[in-house]
């Protein structure tokens, strides 16, 4: 997985295959995931800084996408359910 990030923005994108995009799915306000034409996530937006990641947005991302928690940005929130090792 590749990512990169924009400091100026704070937005993160990290790349998980190299298939090309088909379209773009809105998971919350401030995560959007990339997939291909069968639906499988190709790249993930977290549109702020991953630190500023609410609960809600990292359940609204594995509530559409159950299999990308190892995708998850380390942030406070996601410490706190314990879905991420500290």
């Amino acid at each position: 997985m590749d990512t990169d990030h924009d400091p100026i923005s704070g937005a993160t994108y990290r790349t998980l295959t190299t298939e090309p995009v088909a379209r773009t799915i809105h998971v919350s306000d401030v995560i959007m995931v990339d997939v291909d034409e069968h639906g499988r996530p190709v790249g993930v937006e977290y549109g702020v800084d991953p630190s500023v990641l609410t609960l809600g947005d990292v359940t609204s991302l594995l509530e559409a996408f159950p299999n990308l928690r190892d995708a998850l940005p380390e942030t406070t929130a996601t410490q706190a359910t314990g879905l991420r090792p500290l």
